[in-house]
């Protein structure tokens, strides 16, 4: 048995419709199938949410050895569909609770290496929550936004999510974030990272 890719960040639902939504997504796979490669039983985890997030059966794991579908490299989070390339599924396709297949869309920025949150739906706005202090940050369609936190908290449609950086070490961050960097743009340089996107 392989040793599991290292993870970067976690995609935890936190309320209990978003909870529901995975579980049942996840059990009604097969085992062969390629949402049990994102999808992992929070036993799994090395890190573990706090509060409403950490009675999820399942989270979404992040990994720098598994690239996003989308043009610009990015992981595209959605309804689980065949012919759509969702890299991160957090509902079936029949699920009720969000229309239309891609969600939203996180990404590395190619300059600063800052992750993004980009809001990829005509249907559903997705909120930033207390991204700075108290205040909430609202992203409409193809809006975008830097998750500056180490737990970010997002509402998608009626589903609440908690996306937490796992590697606590900087330096073992650092390391992989260099090294997928190079892999996707030809030409990087660490040097010219900025430290504020």
């Amino acid at each position: 048995m392989s040793l599991p890719p290292p993870r970067f960040a976690t995609l935890t639902p936190e309320n209990k419709a978003a909870q529901k939504c995975l579980a049942s997504l996840v059990d009604s796979q097969p085992p062969e199938s390629p949402v049990h490669l994102v999808a992992v039983a929070q036993a799994d985890s090395p890190t573990k949410p706090t509060d409403r997030a950490a009675q999820s059966k399942y989270q979404l794991v992040l990994s720098f050895d598994a690239r996003g579908s989308s043009l610009d490299r990015g992981w595209v989070v959605g309804k689980l569909k065949q012919s759509s390339k969702i890299n991160l599924p957090i509902c079936s396709s029949r699920s009720r609770h969000l229309k239309g297949w891609k969600i939203c869309k996180l990404s590395i920025h190619p300059q600063s290496g800052a992750l993004l949150l980009w809001n990829a739906s005509q249907h559903h706005s997705i909120v930033y929550l207390q991204a700075n202090g108290s205040q909430d940050v609202e992203l409409q369609y193809n809006d975008g936004y830097v998750l500056h936190k180490n737990t970010n908290r997002l509402r998608i449609g009626p589903l609440d999510f908690v996306l937490e950086f796992s590697v606590r070490d900087e330096i073992t961050y650092s390391t992989h974030l260099e090294n997928y960097m190079r892999r996707q743009y030809q030409g990087w340089d660490h040097h010219r990272r900025v430290q504020e996107y």
